[in-house]
């Protein structure tokens, strides 16, 4: 991946040839935008808008003929975060932009890709159906399928932003590894969502879910700056106390095995982190 990293850091025929492959290349839309992310943060904004024009021409191919959106959103998306991060080199920031990013990824979805949608609110339907939920026994049929239909986008959305979110991530990581080692490790340990923005957004889900169940529906999209979050501060303890990577490694085993509950303990963990502050409380242990 460095090797990547640093043949796109040659130049600008180097950097949209490495674009273009990528993004031309089943699932390495991620690796594209990475490139187009890290020309924009080494770069500037107008080299890497470059870089995009010529790496959207495959992603507009995928759209055309095979019906797939995903890597033109991922490549916009991921566009627009490392312009964020580059102008503002907040991760917070980017954390917020990206979910404007999500709700507008949601309501595209749902012009582009209509019936995958449909198909998804089916089977959501189905789901809960079978799962016999009581809440949703207290609404009428037409609530029901409004906030189906929100929870199914927002869940595509906010897949599409955790896309994102990887190829900024890996962008920054080249960007650290080419020309500030440690830089990004430093970034992600330190990454913690002020409270602000924490009790705002609860605010927002508690009041607009009395209001109307569709707002519940965008949890899924909401919580993945917190996931990332809690993700960071389990990497900043571990680095802190000394644990090694076993630790980690532990981590995420987890989080594949039992993704949802493991999922929910991060959002939780990170939620009480911007308001408590972990890190802060916990001493450094020096390493033998």
């Amino acid at each position: 991946m460095k090797a990547l990293a640093e043949f796109t850091m040659r130049g600008r025929r180097e950097s949209i040839l490495a674009a273009l492959i990528c993004t031309s290349l089943p699932l390495l839309f991620i690796v594209g935008a990475a490139v187009v992310g890290l020309t924009i943060l080494r770069k500037g904004l107008s080299q890497g808008i470059v870089v995009f024009s010529w790496a959207i021409l495959p992603a507009l191919g995928w759209m055309i003929a095979a019906s797939d959106p995903t890597p033109l959103l991922v490549l916009a998306g991921t566009t627009v975060l490392a312009g964020t991060l580059r102008s503002s080199v907040s991760w917070v920031n980017s954390l917020v932009v990206s979910l404007v990013l999500g709700f507008i990824c949601g309501y595209a979805l749902q012009w582009l890709v209509p019936e995958i949608i449909q198909e998804l609110v089916h089977a959501g339907g189905q789901l809960i159906a079978d799962m016999n939920m009581e809440q949703l026994k207290q609404l009428d049929e037409q609530q029901i399928e409004l906030f189906l239909k929100q929870l199914m986008i927002s869940m595509a959305a906010a897949a599409h932003v955790i896309f994102m979110l990887i190829s900024l991530m890996l962008a920054r990581y080249w960007q650290s590894a080419l020309y500030n080692p440690g830089g990004f490790q430093q970034e992600f340990h330190g990454l913690r969502i002020p409270n602000k923005i924490t009790l705002i957004l609860v605010v927002i889900v508690i009041l607009g879910g009395a209001v109307t169940p569709a707002i519940s529906g965008w949890i899924p999209l909401i919580t993945v700056p917190y996931a990332l979050s809690g993700l960071a501060l389990a990497h900043g303890l571990v680095h802190k106390k000394g644990l090694g990577r076993p630790w980690l490694v532990g981590l995420y085993v987890l989080l594949i095995m039992a993704m949802p509950y493991m999922y929910t303990t991060l959002v939780l963990v990170a939620m009480f982190d911007s308001i408590i502050d972990f890190r802060s409380k916990v001493r450094t242990t020096t390493q033998p």
